[in-house]
């Protein structure tokens, strides 16, 4: 509604009537029962996101904080290791991560955007036992910028955690990159038996 100007004034202006930021909403002025029920419904989802988010995103920085005591309790690979590891690196155009051994992990495996390793079981006896594509493999996952893609992939997680098609499109790109970074490494490599 417009307020209206009675009398004869040139400047008088017909402005609308203020409004609560609410109104949009539902909620008056006076405070209805039924408008304190959808404000108490609003907070509810609210204080669910938060508490949500918040716990995903507690999980994520376990998960970085598990993968540095990881790096700092691993031993440095051997130097012929270490070569092999440099030679794959620049057949695939990559900088070298940094080759460490470590009894916790059962297979390579590379991790850190910014300061990649590459992480190798100590139990296989010896180093020479792992096969370039293996290696090869765990390179083309820092080609690729995977260790980036996860973890954008995990804050959208803990973002929307409530959406669950975002895990499953999560674990699919989890999937394909597995396949290409397979595939890469037999071309790379030409050895198909890993």
């Amino acid at each position: 509604t417009v307020v209206q100007h009675y009398g004869w004034n040139p400047w008088a202006i017909a402005l609308p009537e203020p409004t609560l930021p609410g109104a949009a909403l539902g909620w008056e002025a006076g405070g209805s029962v039924a408008s304190g029920a959808v404000l108490g419904v609003y907070l509810l989802v609210a204080a669910a996101w938060v508490v949500g988010t918040g716990a995903m995103l507690g999980l994520l920085v376990r998960d970085w904080r598990r993968l540095v005591c990881l790096r700092r309790q691993a031993a440095d690979a051997s130097a012929e290791l270490t070569e092999r590891v440099a030679e794959l690196a620049s057949r695939l155009g990559v900088t070298p991560p940094q080759v460490m051994v470590s009894a916790r992990v059962r297979t390579p495996c590379v991790f850190g955007c910014l300061r990649p390793t590459l992480l190798v079981p100590a139990s296989t006896g010896g180093e020479s036992v792992i096969g370039d594509a293996v290696l090869a493999h765990e390179l083309c996952h820092l080609r690729q910028r995977d260790c980036v893609w996860r973890w954008a992939g995990r804050v959208a997680i803990a973002w929307l955690f409530f959406q669950p098609l975002l895990g499953v499109l999560c674990r699919r790109i989890d999937e394909v990159c597995e396949t290409v970074c397979d595939d890469a490494a037999v071309m790379t490599t030409d050895d198909r038996r890993g």
